[in-house]
């Protein structure tokens, strides 16, 4: 970490010395993306009808506060899925300038932004913001083909709301309303380095991030510390057939959130969480011809979670991605099945019911892309997720149809 921020310093020295020797002329793009579309399950309500929830005790007993199975009152919970159409608003800008024959300054800002037409679900729009200014360094070029190393500074904002999955209504805790909660301010550097090894390609990376989440007082905030470390090494067998293989741990330090003892239980007396993430993934990508491109991925992610393993998990995912080209047209489709086991864990964190957590999911993309010339792209998408949980919470289908245009400064 000591070597991250001193090159992020040293990128931030040469950054200002070269533009105070400089004139401010360099290279400006952009992409703005429009786009509109249909959610079918706009706060992902579960799917499957009405459910007991044995997360929750009420009082008194009557009406659909019962005393269940465990011995407990519990509430049964009628979900209700919402549907609506949606205006999606995505921008990319990029400016690079020279500021000596092998660096230069990029500077580059991202906004992803979701807004739902109807002002009754105004409470699930969400965006952010992205703002990243560093310094690019060439080492050697072979062709179209450069080593490289990459230092800078990040800034970004995501603003997403708290909200009952069952009802789309703010969360509220204590009586105080507590739907801020998942809104935060970022900082940050990144590091990343490229390489070329006669037909191998690597790539190394670092981040590391401070988040600050709003403040609700009444329940514990999700500021915490991420970092994540890792890379990739490709190679080709054919021209036709390569390989890619990948590695990347990650972290999430929280301040102020106690983790969980081995029976599920918030106690202020244990620690503050931390999550560790070990991810090991590996991509078969072959060309059966100039129209026909495939990919096959499988992906291994491990957390811990640094003290008694109550939400420690293991999450396989194995993807298979199809694209097929002709005149000016791209149809890609991917289809993936994933699982997800908690060992440790209960459904509903209710240790006396004694379910096993556990999660498993078919996520489907189909995209058309049309361009129409050099700048103008039009899209059509579909997308739908199905998960499964033993905890019916979080369990739920959802599909969400999309067009856009995307304009290319180019």
């Amino acid at each position: 970490m000591k070597k991250l921020f001193a090159y992020n310093r040293l990128a931030s020295a040469v950054i200002l010395l070269g533009v105070s020797s400089l004139s401010f002329a360099g290279e400006f793009s952009w992409t703005a993306e429009p786009g509109v579309g249909y959610d079918s399950n706009i706060y992902r309500a579960p799917s499957g009808g009405d459910y007991i929830d044995y997360g929750k005790s009420c009082s008194p007993v009557g009406g659909s506060c019962q005393v269940r199975d465990d011995g407990a009152a519990h509430p049964l919970i009628s979900p209700k899925v919402q549907s609506g159409t949606f205006v999606d608003a995505n921008l990319d800008g990029l400016y690079q300038m020279s500021l000596q024959p092998k660096m230069r300054l990029m500077a580059e800002y991202k906004f992803r932004g979701r807004f739902y037409t109807d002002s009754g679900f105004s409470n699930a729009n969400q965006y952010h913001h992205n703002v990243a200014v560093g310094a690019l360094h060439t080492l050697n070029t072979a062709g179209k083909l450069s080593d490289s190393i990459y230092a800078g500074l990040k800034f970004g904002k995501k603003k997403r709301l708290y909200l009952d999955r069952d009802s789309g209504d703010e969360q509220v805790f204590a009586n105080e309303d507590v739907s801020g909660r998942y809104t935060y301010d970022m900082t940050g550097v990144d590091v990343q380095f490229k390489k070329r090894t006669g037909k191998i390609k690597y790539k190394l990376g670092a981040e590391f991030q401070k988040r600050d989440y709003v403040n609700e007082v009444v329940i514990s905030e999700y500021d915490h510390d991420y970092f994540r470390v890792g890379g990739n090494v490709k190679y080709p067998f054919s021209k036709k057939t390569k390989l890619t293989l990948g590695y990347d741990y990650t972290s999430y330090d929280y301040k102020d959130r106690p983790s969980r003892n081995v029976l599920g239980k918030l106690l202020t007396s244990s620690p503050k969480r931390k999550y560790v993430y070990n991810r090991m993934g590996a991509t078969l990508r072959h060309r059966f011809n100039r129209s026909w491109l495939t990919y096959l991925d499988y992906e291994r992610l491990q957390r811990d979670d640094s003290y008694q393993s109550y939400d420690n998990y293991t999450k396989n995912t194995v993807k298979l991605r199809a694209h097929y080209r002709w005149d000016k047209n791209k149809l890609k489709v991917s289809v993936a099945y994933w699982k997800r086991d908690y060992p440790n864990a209960f459904a509903f964190d209710n240790f006396v019911k004694g379910i096993s957590k556990e999660y498993d999911g078919l996520n489907t993309n189909v995209q058309w892309i049309k361009a129409y010339d050099e700048r103008v792209t039009l899209s059509t998408g579909l997308k739908v997720n199905s998960e499964n949980s033993t905890d019916l919470r979080y369990g739920y289908d959802r599909y969400r149809l999309s067009f856009a245009v995307s304009w290319d400064s180019k």
